[in-house]
C-alpha cells in the first residue's frame, strides 16, 4: 500500500462518519442549488429583456470524499476538515455553459452583482489559455447565508465557458488529463484543436455582434441617398417597409398588394403558422409605396415584382441580394436586411 492508499484508507472512515462533515457537505449542496437558480434568474431576466438566452445549461458537482482526501494529500494538508476548506475552494463547483464568449463576461458582471455573493479568485484563462490549450473563466466565490440565525459561509468554483470550450476541455480530460498521459503529438493534436476552438468561437461571436448588429444613422442616410439617386421606386419603397416595420424579406415576399391599407399605413402579413398579423409603417413609407404602385404597369397581385416581364414576384433571396448590392453601391459593410428590420423589432 502507497502512503496515498495509506492516507486514505486511514481517514476515509473517520470522515465519512464526522457530523460536522456531513453538515458542511450538506451546505455545500444548498449552495450549489441556490447559485444554479441564481443563475437562471439572471438568465431569465436577460432573455425577457433583449431576446436571447446568456446559458444554454449548467453543470454542478461536489467533490467525493475519495477525491477530496487525494487533493488533501497532493497539497500536503492535514487530515482536518478545518485546514482543507481553508486550502482547498473547489469542493463544490458550478459550470455555466454559454452560447458566445461576449455572454461569458456578461454573467460573471451580473453573478457578482448579486447580494451575499462576494469574489475570492478570478483567473481568466480565455484571455490567458493554459499551455495545454484550455479555455475557461474561472471564479471562486464566497456565498453566505442565514441559517436559524447563524451566518455561514462556503467557497464555490465557477467555470464559465462556451460550448466550444466545454467540448474540448471533456475530450481533453477524457484523453490526457484523466489518464496522465504525457505524448508529445496527442499534446500538439490537443493544442491545435483548442486554436481552432477558439478561431471558431471568435466567428459565432463576430455574427452574432457584428453580423447582426444596427446600422447607424449615418449608414441608413448613405444607402438612402443611394436608392434615391438611383430613383427606382420598387427598391425604394422595399427600403422604407424594412426600415419602418418589423418584416423580413420572407414575410415580405408573401404579401400582395391587397394586404396592404396605404392611407391608414398598416397592412396585414402571415407568420409561419399561417396567422394573420397586423403591421404598421412610416408616412414615409407610405409616399414611396404609393409612387411605387401608382407607376407599376403590371396587374400581379404581388406587392413587389420585377420590373420586367413576366413580372415575376420578388423572392426573399432577390430582396436580400438587392440589399446587400445597395450596401455594397452605399459603402456599409455586412448590409444585411434583418439588421434594417430589427430596428423595429426590439
Amino acid at each position: 500500500m502507497d502512503q496515498y492508499e495509506k492516507f486514505v484508507s486511514e481517514n476515509i472512515f473517520k470522515f465519512s462518519n464526522d457530523l460536522k462533515y456531513k453538515k458542511r457537505m450538506k451546505l455545500y449542496s444548498y449552495a450549489l442549488s441556490c447559485i444554479e437558480n441564481k443563475c437562471w434568474a439572471i438568465n431569465n431576466k436577460f432573455f425577457i429583456k433583449y431576446n436571447e438566452n446568456l446559458i444554454e445549461y449548467t453543470k454542478t458537482r461536489i467533490k467525493t470524499l475519495d477525491s477530496l482526501l487525494k487533493k488533501a494529500y497532493d497539497k500536503n494538508l492535514k487530515p482536518n476538515f478545518d485546514i482543507i476548506e481553508e486550502n482547498i475552494f473547489d469542493i463544490a463547483g458550478i459550470k455555466l455553459i454559454c452560447p458566445y464568449i461576449s455572454n461569458i463576461y456578461t454573467i460573471e458582471k451580473y453573478i457578482l452583482q448579486q447580494e451575499h455573493i462576494r469574489l475570492i479568485r478570478r483567473k481568466d484563462y480565455i484571455n490567458n489559455p493554459q499551455h495545454s490549450g484550455y479555455r475557461s473563466l474561472h471564479l471562486i466565490v464566497e456565498m453566505i447565508f442565514d441559517i436559524s440565525g447563524q451566518e455561514q459561509k462556503v467557497n464555490i468554483e465557477i467555470q464559465i465557458r462556451t460550448m466550444a470550450m466545454d467540448f474540448w476541455a471533456t475530450i481533453q480530460h477524457d484523453i490526457a488529463y484523466k489518464n496522465l498521459i504525457e505524448d508529445e503529438y496527442i499534446n500538439q493534436v490537443l493544442l491545435m484543436s483548442s486554436l481552432q476552438c477558439a478561431e471558431l468561437d471568435k466567428k459565432m461571436d463576430y455574427l452574432k455582434y457584428e453580423y447582426q448588429k444596427d446600422f447607424t444613422d449615418e449608414e441608413i442616410e448613405r444607402m438612402r441617398h443611394v436608392l434615391y439617386d438611383g430613383k427606382d421606386l420598387c427598391n425604394i419603397a422595399l427600403f422604407e417597409i424594412l426600415f419602418s416595420s418589423s418584416l423580413s424579406v420572407i414575410e415580405l415576399s408573401k404579401l400582395k398588394k391587397d394586404d396592404i391599407n396605404i392611407n391608414e399605413c398598416n397592412g396585414i402579413y402571415l407568420d409561419k403558422n399561417n396567422n394573420e398579423h397586423i403591421f404598421y409603417f412610416s408616412e414615409e413609407c407610405k409616399k414611396a409605396l404609393k409612387s411605387y404602385l401608382d407607376n407599376r404597369i403590371d396587374d400581379n397581385p404581388h406587392l413587389f415584382v420585377g420590373s420586367n416581364p413576366p413580372f415575376k414576384p420578388f423572392t426573399a433571396l432577390d430582396m436580400e441580394n438587392m440589399f446587400y448590392k445597395l450596401g455594397s453601391k452605399a459603402k456599409v459593410e455586412n448590409a444585411y436586411s434583418h439588421r434594417l428590420s430589427r430596428i423595429n423589432n426590439k
